[in-house]
């Protein structure tokens, strides 16, 4: 999962040209910089860029930039205060993950006599024997957000069947996922904030009498159900049938997901029905949806040729406007025809007993052109061959699609891709992959500690 660790070994190694000190190895899709004292096969950890480290791994591994913040006073390591994997660029490398060998871990005390042995390749957590290795890394602004959005969840139990979207996973390290026979679709990742909404059985509260009176009224009365319409963030739920739940920091002026949800949804769906989807663009008040970034520091990732034709394309800062209208800082209005667009890529349908099934892919689409939504892009479909994974040809693919532009929107990179594995169970298998750019980018915004929409809400 993202913020976790992964024990892997070391891979398709490879020098570098001028650098006899360090050399390049491709792990899980995410390309490593180590030293050349490193062999092939050789068991580690990998973290992705989205990581953070833990303040005793950095301080007992001496990888802090600042030798006093390190155990060893007199070493110098390279990872900043805020412990951060960031993808950067060396000796032409593009680099987007850390490995670190495995015996790195027993430099922490409590873990001295730890047996290294328990932990086999494709391991993933976020601590060891009880003691923080790292997690997800989080802005400081974000953070203190999702703190005061934490009683979103108490009205979950008024609504049981309103549940979350599932985690979505990492494909490189998934891809055992993958088998012979499977229907595979790859659909283009949105960078938005993602909604759901729901027509859901919602528990009757019983007034203060029937409580105390529970023996004397009916078991229909007590157990009545009616439906209602509801609305949610990711992981928040914001209102009930346009009753906004209380004490909400929506980041926004006002609640954009009981807004644009009930606007393009209420009264169109199904009974048991919940359909989940990303909001881009900019919000009904103008303001942007995800922040826009200056593509200045790509300079740092690019050699000079592919610099200039990235500016020439898509110019000096990056808009994820996804082909909405942006209105004018001096509050005039280019065109409102399309503030925000909604892009539907789940929909379950809840039976009697609360028991959820996915609609097949195919099955959302009609679904969408009944209800007259967008379907995120797809990209690509296959029934998964032995060739396929025989010769890492669907690996490479995913890489080529999550790296190359848009032809759905042009006007700024492309954030990655979504594979969707139908495996004949309930609930498809959801996994992602970004590029590298968008990486770095995401990254850049990170840094500003700019508020991410999406873990707050």
């Amino acid at each position: 999962m993202t913020g976790e660790f992964i024990v892997a070994k070391l891979k398709n190694l490879e020098p570098i040209e001028g650098a006899d000190m360090i050399q390049q190895g491709k792990i899980f899709g995410e390309r490593v910089i180590i030293p050349s004292t490193h062999k092939e096969g050789e068991i580690g950890i990998l973290f992705d860029c989205e990581t953070q480290l833990s303040e005793k791994y950095v301080h007992y591994n001496n990888l802090y930039r600042k030798e006093k913040m390190n155990y060893d006073k007199e070493k110098t390591g390279y990872i900043e205060e805020k412990r951060r994997v960031k993808p950067i660029k060396l000796r032409g490398v593009k680099c987007s993950g850390l490995w670190m060998p495995l015996e790195s871990l027993k430099n922490i005390p409590e873990l001295k006599d730890y047996d290294l042995s328990k932990l086999r390749e494709g391991n993933q957590d976020k601590s060891i024997d009880g003691v923080d290795i790292c997690d997800k890394y989080i802005p400081p602004r974000t953070r203190t957000r999702m703190r005061g959005n934490k009683d979103g969840r108490i009205k979950i139990n008024k609504i049981p069947t309103f549940r979350e979207h599932v985690d979505t996973d990492q494909f490189m390290r998934n891809t055992h996922e993958l088998t012979p026979n499977e229907f595979v679709v790859v659909t283009e990742k949105l960078h938005g904030t993602s909604g759901r909404v729901g027509y859901l059985p919602t528990n009757y509260p019983l007034k203060w009498y029937e409580k105390l009176f529970k023996p004397l009224f009916s078991s229909n009365r007590i157990n009545e159900q009616k439906y209602s319409f509801v609305v949610g963030s990711r992981r928040v739920v914001k209102s009930i049938e346009g009753e906004k739940v209380e004490n909400k920091n929506h980041f926004y002026s006002e609640d954009l997901w009981t807004e644009i949800g009930g606007a393009v949804f209420k009264g169109k769906l199904n009974k048991g029905e919940t359909v989940y989807f990303e909001i881009v663009g900019y919000a009904p008040d103008g303001a942007p949806i995800m922040p826009s970034q200056s593509n200045e520091a790509l300079k740092n990732f690019m050699d000079k040729k592919e610099y200039k034709n990235f500016i020439k394309k898509y110019g000096d800062t990056t808009y994820f406007r996804y082909g909405c209208f942006e209105m004018e800082h001096d509050g005039a209005v280019t065109n409102t025809a399309k503030k925000f667009r909604v892009f539907i890529y789940r929909i379950t349908q809840s039976n009697e007993d609360g028991v959820s099934y996915d609609l097949s892919w195919d099955q959302v689409k009609i679904r969408c052109e009944e209800l007259g939504v967008d379907h995120v892009p797809e990209l690509h479909r296959t029934i998964i061959s032995e060739e396929d994974l025989n010769d890492d040809r669907f690996v490479a693919l995913i890489e080529k699609l999550a790296d190359e532009s848009s032809k759905n929107f042009p006007e700024h990179i492309r954030e990655g891709v979504v594979v969707r594995i139908e495996n004949g169970k309930k609930t498809p298998i959801f996994l992602k992959h970004k590029s590298f750019v968008f990486k770095v980018l995401e990254g850049l915004i990170k840094e500003a500690d700019v508020v991410d929409i999406e873990e707050s809400n």
